[in-house]
């Protein structure tokens, strides 16, 4: 009998996973596998032990303790494990904060696991977001201004606070039914989070205008492939500004030296991924600290090339200029 083409996606996209994570496993590397207990990070799971790295994970379960959901998603993900026989370790949070909950949230999770990862020696986190998930984050930013570095997709990237470690998500190529088309294949169930049924943050609200958007012709392949585009041009521009960087700019202690008339007369992109970086005072990303948006970093340039001389104060640092130079200082 002919594979259907569903049937035939369903192949491919478990052809390049597993190529994805051979390459990923070179060597004697070892990870820690995020699992709450949804579809995407039980197939992600469920993949990794069919493919004989059972002994070369740990899995990772945060439990928020919001609400009884948390503790019913962290008997779920023990018992799996268990059944599984594979190694578990489980973090707990200290309940809904009042404020800036989902941001403090994905904060408590984020440092719980650098500190897994370092106390364990592994090589990093390996996350099971999808294309599904690149599509909604896509229409999220897009709702709130985001440029090139913003739409550009998740990818791969250090794991900032934990030197030499890294997150990884090998199933971006893949979309959400797809995983769960391939549970239903091993009877395997998953649980599904009654916040996002509710809709009660912005992810969940934007994944029910999924089905719409589908009909209306707006694809999640083609927006994927877009998303590549955006991906490839943000990898351009952060090298043409890392060459800027080492050409115009001079470091000393916990200052910066900025030639400001290269600045003015570099691409408006480039200009502004350098300010971005001058906010870290010279590093490469500073954890924690969240850089003030496009616009505001935007305004800040318009400041510098309409005055000749010039002080600002921006995210915490103190920018202070003249006709040679933009400098910049802890405030």
């Amino acid at each position: 009998m002919k594979a259907t083409k569903g049937q035939q996606v369903g192949k491919d996209w478990q052809k390049e996973a597993r190529a994805a994570l051979k390459a990923g496993f070179a060597g004697k590397k070892r990870w820690l596998v995020g699992v709450s207990g949804g579809g995407d990070s039980v197939a992600l799971l469920k993949l990794l032990v069919a493919e004989g790295y059972g002994k070369r994970i740990v899995v990772g379960h945060y439990n928020h303790k919001w609400s009884k959901w948390g503790d019913e998603a962290e008997a779920f993900v023990v018992a799996l494990c268990k059944k599984l026989k594979v190694e578990l370790v489980v973090g707990q949070g200290q309940g809904k904060p009042k404020t800036n909950a989902e941001a403090k949230a994905r904060l408590g999770r984020r440092e719980w696991l650098m500190g897994e990862v370092a106390a364990r020696g592994l090589q990093g986190v390996m996350m099971a977001h999808t294309r599904t998930d690149m599509m909604e984050s896509l229409l999220m930013r897009l709702g709130k201004g985001s440029g090139v570095a913003g739409l550009a997709g998740m990818g791969f990237r250090p794991m900032y606070g934990v030197p030499g470690k890294c997150i990884w998500r090998p199933l971006l190529g893949v979309g959400r039914e797809q995983l769960r088309a391939y549970l239903k294949t091993l009877r395997q169930p998953w649980l599904d989070d009654p916040h996002d049924a509710a809709g009660e943050n912005q992810r969940a609200r934007v994944r029910k205008l999924l089905p719409a958007l589908a009909q209306a012709g707006i694809e999640e392949e083609a927006v994927a492939a877009s998303i590549g585009a955006l991906s490839r041009a943000n990898k351009a521009l952060n090298a043409t500004a890392n060459d800027f960087w080492s050409e115009h700019v001079q470091r000393g202690l916990a200052r910066l030296a900025v030639d400001r008339a290269a600045l003015l007369a570099a691409p408006e992109e480039v200009a502004l991924r350098v300010l971005e970086r001058v906010l870290w005072l010279g590093d490469a990303e500073e954890d924690g600290k969240m850089v003030p948006r496009t616009g505001k970093r935007l305004a800040l340039l318009e400041r510098v090339r309409g005055h000749d001389k010039g002080v600002a104060t921006l995210g915490g640092v103190k920018f202070i200029w003249d006709k040679a130079s933009l400098r910049a200082e802890e405030e």
